[in-house]
């Protein structure tokens, strides 16, 4: 097999895992030499080497399946044939600071269609007004208010983190919106994910400047979710040299993260610094008397007819986060219309159980109790489940195993990996996605990881 085929190869099967940031990654490799036992991939960009490398083992497994043989692989980073050539002038040490400012500012403004149309908008409907804050936010709701009338002056930058639905996005996108609508400065706001991939497509363009100068134009940026930068050294590398750029020039930065900065792996300690070198500050669920302030607040605001008490039974039983409170209100309201009557506290707790039995504290479900939980179930020894063997018998209940510790606990894929016999993160994320295709299909099987599922969330 020629070193074309296999790398073609390779790509179709890490299709099925929907893995699209290495299959990006493989489609910039420049050459694949094999020789021997031994597979080089030949790549011009750290980020290419960084995605690939935390692959290696995935590889090296379909590798050995492609070629008949165990192969080792090896990434080797190596000048672009193809690397742009700069004049003398633009390599030495910058003597007009001005004149240099204006070409960026030009090629900002002449090259926007290298922005992609479906960039992340601020979405209206987050505001500080609407944003109800209680002794889990307050520290963080009067930070927002003080940048939003004051940016780059002291809080800055600004990073809010907290577990899923307490209302961090709502809180940084409200920062923008007031911002952008009162003192009309110019506000950036991405996900992380949408950060990630568009300095992916800069380096397959060839254009890593054009991308940083995109943000660096700016007056205040908002990335949320940077805990997805973990592992990726090259766009972290590229964050960091933005925010230098940003901070110098006095601009407002605003971070949100799923934990705490020290918490994520793989993370640049100096990126970590610069993120943190602001103010920092952690969103907790909402005690109850802020989850009654937050459920009458949205019935205002939308005109919904909720008595006190279905709000107190909801306050009461919701126990996880702000945006649970909202699917309970919304669910009930759907419910009102449906059947054309004003809901009572009898049908409400009836239209609510399922809702507010998954509103659960999981953060005590240990990966043990998921492990020996399907093991029952299925009839097979926990150490087998966490073992090697390939058998049908062992390898399905595995999978759902994967998808389970994956639905319900706030592990990493490399964490449950590790778990399970020290499996690379790759071959967990490809056993969740087969599970989730295969629920699609086939409903008794659906049924069963549900049973599963709320076994597991009621013994907890």
């Amino acid at each position: 097999m020629d070193s074309n085929t296999y790398l073609q190869e390779i790509k179709d099967k890490l299709s099925d895992t929907n893995q699209t940031i290495l299959i990006r990654s493989l489609d910039s490799v420049e050459s694949v030499e094999i020789k021997e036992n031994k597979i080089t991939f030949n790549v011009t960009d750290e980020f290419s080497k960084d995605t690939i490398k935390e692959s290696i083992k995935e590889i090296e497994r379909l590798s050995s399946g492609l070629l008949d043989g165990n192969f080792s692989v090896k990434i080797n980073l190596i000048k672009s044939k193809n690397a742009v050539k700069f004049s003398s002038h633009e390599t030495t040490k910058k003597t007009d600071d001005k004149v240099k400012k204006n070409d960026v500012n030009k090629k900002v403004q002449t090259n926007e269609e290298f922005i992609n149309p479906e960039i992340p908008r601020l979405n209206p409907k987050y505001t500080l007004d609407n944003f109800i804050p209680g002794e889990n936010s307050r520290f963080a709701y009067n930070i927002a208010k003080a940048i939003a009338a004051n940016p780059a002056s002291e809080y800055n930058p600004f990073l809010i983190y907290s577990n899923v639905g307490l209302g961090k996005t709502h809180l940084a996108e409200a920062i923008g919106n007031e911002i952008k609508n009162t003192l009309k400065y110019k506000v950036m706001y991405v996900t992380c994910e949408y950060f990630i991939n568009e300095y992916i497509k800069s380096i397959e363009k060839k254009t890593p400047e054009q991308y940083k100068n995109i943000y660096r134009n700016v007056d205040v940026l908002i990335i949320d979710d940077v805990q997805f930068l973990e592992g990726k050294k090259s766009t972290q590398e590229s964050l960091f040299n933005i925010f230098n750029s940003l901070k110098d020039a006095n601009k407002q930065m605003i971070f949100t993260s799923d934990r705490p900065l020290n918490a994520i792996k793989e993370f640049q300690p100096r990126l970590s610094t610069r993120l943190n070198s602001g103010v920092a500050a952690d969103l907790q669920p909402p005690p109850y008397e802020t989850k009654v302030a937050i459920l009458r607040s949205k019935c205002k605001l939308n005109g919904y007819d909720i008595s006190d008490d279905i709000i107190n039974y909801i306050a009461d039983n919701i126990t996880s986060n702000v945006r649970d409170l909202e699917a309970c209100l919304n669910r009930l309201i759907s419910y009102s219309r449906l059947i054309d009557q004003k809901i009572t506290i009898e049908n409400a707790k009836n239209t609510l159980k399922d809702l507010i039995f998954i509103s659960k504290d999981l953060s005590n479900v240990s990966i043990e109790k998921i492990i020996k939980t399907v093991a029952d179930y299925y009839d097979v020894p926990s150490i087998d489940l966490r073992g090697k063997k390939k058998n049908k018998s062992i390898h399905e209940p595995r999978q759902i195993a994967f998808y389970l510790a994956h639905d319900i606990t706030q592990l990493s894929l490399t964490e449950i990996g590790t778990y399970f016999g020290n499996r690379d993160h790759s071959t967990v994320l490809h056993s969740i996605n087969k599970i989730k295709n295969k629920m699609k299909e086939d409903t008794t099987l659906s049924e069963t990881i549900k049973m599963l599922s709320n076994n597991i969330i009621r013994e907890n």
